[in-house]
């Protein structure tokens, strides 16, 4: 964890004639100090290009007048970096020095109130700023290498196909077979229904793919023969 130093604004006096930039980044740092200590200058940054980029949604124009450009992998403007600072030199946000882990201080914005938006805005539109802040502000956090986080997730069950197993099927198909009434099988007015016959019409229907040809021998009688 780091060390903060708290230096207070110089005066509790609000500015009068806020610009919806400035409501906006007062706005962002007192949410930001409810939910902890304070908010970097490049999240303030990209939190208020998020403003901008819900209000053009809402009413296709931006929330402030900000000129956008992506650097160093986000959206920035050097527009709103002066206004952060003037924000400070008037007293509407105060400043901490954070001495971090890894070396190096940081400077995080902190506000002990939270201005409301739905005059200048509207009330969903404060809602759903807020609700982004209070998600995304501690992204960015250390990655931890723990089982919890790095078990493989268990393969998911294969989806039911409604089919049994081969050896299950041929039995239930065997039992439905001996069950069945061969007299109600339409059969050819030559056909030769003797027992042999009956085997192999068995035979044929229980397999979807034979391994083999079917061999064997079969009895008739001649005058049946001749009669084909």
């Amino acid at each position: 964890m780091g060390r903060f130093i708290f230096r207070t604004p110089n005066t509790t006096t609000q500015v009068d004639d806020n610009t919806s930039a400035d409501l906006l980044i007062q706005f962002i740092v007192g949410i930001a100090s409810q939910l902890g200590n304070g908010i970097s200058k490049i999240r303030l940054i990209k939190f208020l290009y998020l403003a901008d980029v819900h209000w053009f949604r809402k009413r296709s124009q931006q929330a402030t007048t900000y000129r956008w450009r992506f650097y160093h992998y986000g959206p920035y403007t050097g527009e709103a970096q002066a206004d952060i600072d003037a924000a400070v030199s008037r007293g509407a946000i105060g400043t901490a020095t954070m001495s971090r882990d890894e070396g190096g201080d940081m400077t995080l914005y902190r506000a002990t109130g939270v201005p409301d938006l739905s005059e200048l805005f509207d009330a969903s539109f404060e809602v759903l700023l807020s609700s982004e802040i209070r998600q995304w502000l501690w992204r960015g956090e250390y990655l931890r290498f723990t089982l919890e986080v790095f078990q493989p997730a268990e393969p998911p069950a294969p989806p039911a196909t409604g089919r049994r197993t081969s050896q299950a099927a041929r039995r239930a198909f065997a039992n439905f077979m001996a069950r069945r009434e061969h007299d109600r099988v339409p059969l050819p007015q030559d056909a030769i229904a003797d027992a042999s016959y009956l085997a192999a019409l068995r035979a044929l229907d229980s397999e979807d793919v034979l391994s083999a040809p079917l061999e064997g021998t079969a009895e008739a009688d001649p005058d049946d023969l001749s009669q084909a």
